[in-house]
């Protein structure tokens, strides 16, 4: 791209196609008829390209256009080394590339991890084209050069990359451009054998396939090699070589599968040693998380409310925002394990909306979800080093290194410690220490709720607002005449004090006496329930309705509380109130029978 911008023309090479002297000559060819055809030059009569020298010569007798410029990469050049005659070629193209530099820049591009093991390395040959080329040493890649090569592998796929897969590979890379490219091509096969992003995301990459695809190509002795590297990361590199020959190691670095660490050997990621060594994959999830458990708590009480489950899109109705903002909210769930999206459904996870405690599922979840997580990994480091407590400073460093691609000013690193703080002391992982932050003891309750946060597409007061499940298990723990609800209950105990199920006692706000016989011996009496269901504003007719047809429409009985509460509601809501009341009339002992969701979204009109 840079040398088409200032008129000319590039060429990266790979070496690894090199298999003798004359590939040296070839490529000078190559690029030269190629810098002829787009105008750049104009080749001499006598052009010859049986030797180096007479290639070099070519490039140096033609005519160039003013301010012509052509560049030649070879990459992947270490393996050049293993051939002396192919080096001294090349070492011969570099020092003519250092005298005529007016017109060709030639380059070489080679990691440096340890070739000097091998006996027969051309070691002059090598110092002399270091000598005679400027150096650059490569850093990571940022937020901008990760950026580029995906636009590249979207290009190859032939389809946008969703921001959650492209999060993904930009953590789990780690700016390395070399574990980019290895994990975009896996990708590439992976999406062409079939799989969909969304399938990809919920396994983590399949990057067993990659690690598998990895192995297949080794020799029992690399294979042998390797395995003692796993066993005893990162294992000093003269013991390695005790056992295996200079030869064996050199080719498991030049396929990137074990890398240098100062003057030790390791695997090129830590999952993949973990692979060699248990057969599994525990990946460690590397995710941002960016939104608070505060802000969380808004959808998930909300899906509780429409018993698990509701479009994204009425949600952002009801809410008068937009449908990135709820999807905003529900990637955070997806990350968490706490919920998924799909056909422009947001879902909390079947095991939380059946659960008679959520908020202690949803907890217990995120808990095991975070000590997955590199974040937490780095935050019991700190821990470790600093005496136990951890600074929101430090912890924002320490994330930001930890996190090379993720782009982020000093403060937005700040802003993303803190929240994965918020979420540590909501699973009680962490809890608060004077001026930072320490590892919970075993066993810490948490901090905040997620689910007590009110719905907000019923008014307040308004019976029914969520399905029945909590509220009743409310009443089956109480003694049969009072109930006290613990303050994350506190939205369950407000539908049964709506419900009249109880009254509440008014110097305790989650305090309330039962209605006389709805409990006995722990149990709900259904005769009771539904007196209570038909005594509510609209209950007596929505009763009728179900007791005339077991098949009535959710839409249609929340019309009737529509109607009885004077009010105006969205199709959504009235989907909601009545699915509300038809689990509370099934726990009543009527019968209904349950429509799907995509069935009955077909069938709602105006």
């Amino acid at each position: 791209m840079l040398a088409s911008k200032i008129s000319g023309l590039s060429f990266v090479l790979d070496t690894r196609t090199a298999s003798s002297p004359s590939y040296v000559a070839a490529a000078v060819r190559h690029a030269a008829l190629a810098a002829e055809r787009a105008g750049l030059l104009v080749l001499p009569d006598d052009a010859s390209w049986a030797t180096t020298a007479g290639a070099l010569r070519s490039l140096r007798d033609s005519s160039w256009r003013d301010g012509a410029s052509l560049l030649v990469v070879f990459d992947q050049f270490e393996n050049a080394f293993s051939d002396a005659a192919l080096t001294a070629e090349f070492r011969d193209a570099a020092l003519w590339s250092r005298e005529n530099p007016e017109h060709v820049t030639l380059a070489f591009a080679w990691k440096t991890d340890y070739v000097d093991w091998i006996e027969s390395h051309p070691y002059r040959l090598r110092d002399q084209i270091r000598e005679a080329s400027k150096v650059v040493n490569l850093a990571p890649f940022g937020s901008r050069e990760v950026e580029t090569v995906l636009r590249r592998l979207e290009a190859a796929v032939g389809a946008g990359l969703s921001r959650e897969l492209r999060q993904r590979l930009r953590e789990y890379s780690q700016g390395l451009p070399w574990l980019l490219k290895k994990l975009s091509g896996h990708l590439i096969t992976e999406m062409a054998s079939g799989k969909s992003q969304e399938q990809l995301i919920g396994e983590a990459l399949n990057v067993q396939n990659l690690f598998d695809s990895d192995l297949a190509a080794l020799s029992p002795q690399e294979r042998d090699a390797l395995n003692f590297v796993a066993r005893y990361a990162p294992v000093r590199a003269a013991e390695v070589t005790e056992r295996f020959t200079a030869g064996l190691v050199q080719s498991l670095l030049n396929q990137r599968l074990i890398v240098q660490v100062g003057e030790k050997l390791d695997t090129y990621w830590d999952i993949f040693r973990d692979y060699l060594n248990s057969g599994r994959v525990p990946i460690e999830d590397s995710y941002i998380l960016r939104l608070s458990p505060n802000s969380v708590a808004r959808l998930v009480s909300e899906l509780l409310a429409h018993s698990g489950s509701a479009a994204t899109s009425e949600i952002a109705e009801a809410w008068e925002t937009t449908e990135n903002v709820v999807w905003n909210l529900a990637r955070e769930l997806r990350q968490l394990g706490l919920g998924s999206s799909a056909g422009g459904f947001t879902s909390l996870a079947p095991e939380i909306v059946g659960s008679s405690d959520p908020e202690h599922e949803i907890r217990s979840r995120v808990a095991n979800a975070l000590r997955r997580h590199r974040a937490y990994s780095e935050f019991a480091d700190l821990s470790e080093r600093g005496q136990g407590r951890v600074q929101v400073s430090a912890f924002a460093a320490r994330l930001r290194e930890a996190f090379p691609a993720v782009q982020g000013t000093p403060n937005t690193w700040t802003a993303y410690a803190r929240t994965f703080i918020a979420w540590f002391e909501y699973a009680g992982l962490v809890v608060t220490d004077r001026s930072g932050f320490v590892i919970a003891p075993e066993g810490s309750p948490g901090k905040g709720t997620l689910t007590a946060r009110p719905a907000s597409i019923v008014r307040s007061g308004a019976f029914p607002s969520r399905a029945p499940g909590p509220a009743l298990e409310l009443l089956r723990r109480s003694d049969g005449y009072l109930v006290v609800a613990p303050p994350e209950k506190r939205q369950y105990f407000r539908e049964l004090v709506a419900l009249a199920a109880v009254t509440d006692v008014s110097d305790y706000p989650t305090t309330g006496t039962i209605a006389a016989g709805l409990v006995v011996d722990g149990e709900i009496v259904e005769e009771v329930l539904l007196e209570l269901l038909r005594a509510v504003p609209g209950g007596a007719e929505a009763v009728r309705g179900v007791e005339a047809n077991s098949s009535v429409r959710s839409v249609e009985i929340g019309r009737i509380f529509e109607a009885a509460y004077a009010t105006t509601w969205t199709d959504s809501t009235r989907d909601l109130v009545g699915k509300s009341f038809l689990a509370w009339a099934r726990a009543a002992g009527l019968s209904t029978r349950r429509r799907s969701r995509r069935k009955m979204a077909i069938g709602t009109t105006g």
